[in-house]
């Protein structure tokens, strides 16, 4: 999810918000009628194109490359994730497919800064909360700024010294924001996680979607990393980072 200018501060922008959850309350049946049926998919291929080639609304709806996403959807299921930690909710596709690939029990964190444009609003949370309830999977929603002190202390309260298995970001795509994302979420992590990110293969020159500029300091520092791109120049791209015990020393210094 691209960001945008946040809008909530102003009267008019409290107000509108205000106005998009009473309008959200009518999407509700239909984003759990849309549940119920990727619920009853088994083919988790199938799955994957369903949340991400409808973008209807009152759907359930990733903005992914279906190849990209079900590669890294499929690196994940090997590994049952028990914790996941999201950065950019957005239309809750994502989130629905860790929900089906994580372990049994699990806990899944999805953090998202409400009032700005694509941000999710109360109702719509009341539907992304019963994610993988009927596997006892515990979906906890952060509707903060991934970057606040307060979004670090409900992470870190939840998490209760529990490690993070998955760490997914999508959320803010300029570079000052994405490193952010990376680089101070990275104590978080088990000693063998994975960090995804997504729009690595846009050009660095688009001004709004800065996340390949991070991409090449991230392997210019030696992380374990790996592409995976449907299509070169055309698709957005999703990068693998593969932690080791190692990876606290490429961290740059403050």
């Amino acid at each position: 999810m691209v960001r945008a200018v946040n809008k909530r501060g102003t009267l008019w922008g409290k107000l509108r918000w205000g106005v998009g959850a009473l309008r959200d309350w009518r999407l509700v049946p239909r984003l759990r009628a849309h549940q119920r049926e990727l619920d009853a998919t088994e083919d988790l291929g199938q799955v994957v194109r369903q949340v991400c080639l409808r973008r209807d609304r009152g759907r359930i709806y990733a903005n992914q490359d279906p190849t990209e996403i079900g590669e890294l959807c499929r690196r994940v299921a090997q590994r049952r994730p028990a914790v996941i930690l999201e950065i950019g909710t957005a239309r809750g596709g994502t989130l629905y497919l860790w929900s089906r690939l994580a372990q049994d029990g699990a806990t899944i964190l999805s953090i998202d800064k409400p009032g700005e444009d694509g941000s999710v609003r109360a109702p719509v949370l009341s539907v992304y909360r019963r994610f993988g309830q009927d596997r006892d999977v515990r979906v906890v929603l952060l509707p903060l700024d991934s970057h606040s002190e307060g979004a670090h202390a409900k992470v870190s309260r939840v998490l209760a010294g529990r490690k993070v298995d998955l760490l997914f970001i999508d959320g803010d795509h300029s570079y000052e924001g994405v490193r952010a994302d990376f680089y101070d979420y990275l104590p978080y992590l088990a000693p063998d996680a994975i960090v995804a990110m997504h729009d690595i293969a846009v050009p660095a020159s688009d001004p709004a979607i800065q996340v390949q500029r991070l991409w090449d300091e991230i392997r210019a520092r030696g992380f374990k990393t790996e592409a995976v791109i449907a299509e070169p120049g055309s698709s957005p791209g999703i990068g693998i980072v593969s932690m080791d015990d190692a990876a606290q020393q490429r961290v740059p210094s403050p």
